[in-house]
Order: C-alpha cells, then sequence, then structure tokens
C-alpha cells in the first residue's frame, strides 16, 4: 500500500447558511501545489466576452506564440493592488453578509451590541 504524501494547504473556515437556516461550516482549502485550474464562465457573460475580446487585441502580431489566458492572467496579476483585493473580497458577500458586517463594525465602533433585527430597524430610522 502506498503512503500518500500530505499536501501543503492553507485552510480557511468560514460558516454559511443553508436553506434551512442552519449554519454549517464550509472548508476551503487553497492547495499550493496546484498547477492547473478551471475557470468557469457561466453567467459570467460579460466577463467572458471581455476576456474573449482582450485576447483576440493581443494575438494580432505577426511573430511568437500565441498569448492565452495564462500569459494574460500572469501579467495582470502583479498590477493587482490592495483595494482591487478588497474589491475582489467583496464580490464574494451575499447581501446578507454585507449587512452582518456592516453589524459588526457598527457595535464595535459604537460599544452596542445590537442583534441584526435591532440593527436594521435602528439603521432604517424605524424605531
Amino acid at each position: 500500500m502506498k503512503k500518500e504524501k500530505m499536501k501543503t494547504t492553507d485552510v480557511i473556515e468560514t460558516e454559511k447558511e443553508t436553506k434551512k437556516r442552519t449554519k454549517r461550516k464550509e472548508v476551503y482549502r487553497v492547495d499550493k501545489k496546484q498547477r492547473r485550474f478551471y475557470i468557469d464562465f457561466k453567467g459570467e457573460d460579460d466577463a467572458h466576452k471581455r476576456l474573449m475580446e482582450l485576447l483576440t487585441v493581443v494575438n494580432e502580431k505577426d511573430y511568437g506564440s500565441p498569448i492565452g489566458v495564462k500569459e494574460v492572467l500572469i501579467h495582470s496579476m502583479g498590477k493587482l493592488n490592495p483595494k482591487d483585493l478588497e474589491k475582489i473580497r467583496d464580490s464574494s458577500l451575499t447581501g446578507l453578509e454585507k449587512v452582518e458586517r456592516a453589524r459588526i463594525e457598527f457595535n464595535e465602533k459604537n460599544d452596542t451590541d445590537f442583534s441584526m433585527e435591532e440593527f436594521l430597524l435602528r439603521r432604517l430610522n424605524l424605531i
């Protein structure tokens, strides 16, 4: 029997609400040895169109090998600044998670302990 080597990974644990309103832990593992990636543009027609247009433009040349998504990604990674990274993180949040984050920040800033319901009522000026 062959022993498997342990992969070098970072584990990020998050809590997600399921449809039954119970929280379950979702574990995202970043495998630092992973070399192949799959990009699914389902539902992202605008992003897919922009990528195809970009690839068409960069490949309008007379010499050299074709430029693919890999080369565009490698070049683009060096151009990301901290604001871009924050936008990427924010884009992964649902509306409810953004409200929850605002509630926690509000409670820390004002030294309060409002529940989600109390926070929303106060923010909407209903009480």
